[in-house]
């Protein structure tokens, strides 16, 4: 699947000091790439949107923290 890069953020809280990078994949899935891993942020771009930084970076925290189990 092909991936169009968005943009490049800097975590400001809970992992911060690393960056991200957030990428279009396919039609629907909106990825976040980071250090630890690609996390689904969103699987549409209105929802991607829709969500504040703080809740993005909950989404992306969560998803690390969930492969950890």
């Amino acid at each position: 699947m092909e991936r169009e890069f968005l943009e490049e953020r800097q975590f400001t809280k809970l992992l911060a000091g690393k960056t991200y990078k957030i990428f279009f994949e396919g039609k629907d899935c909106v990825i976040a790439e980071t250090e630890l891993g690609d996390v689904v942020i969103s699987f549409s771009e209105y929802e991607y949107y829709s969500l504040s930084n703080d809740e993005i970076e909950q989404k992306i925290y969560d998803g690390i923290k969930s492969r950890e189990k």
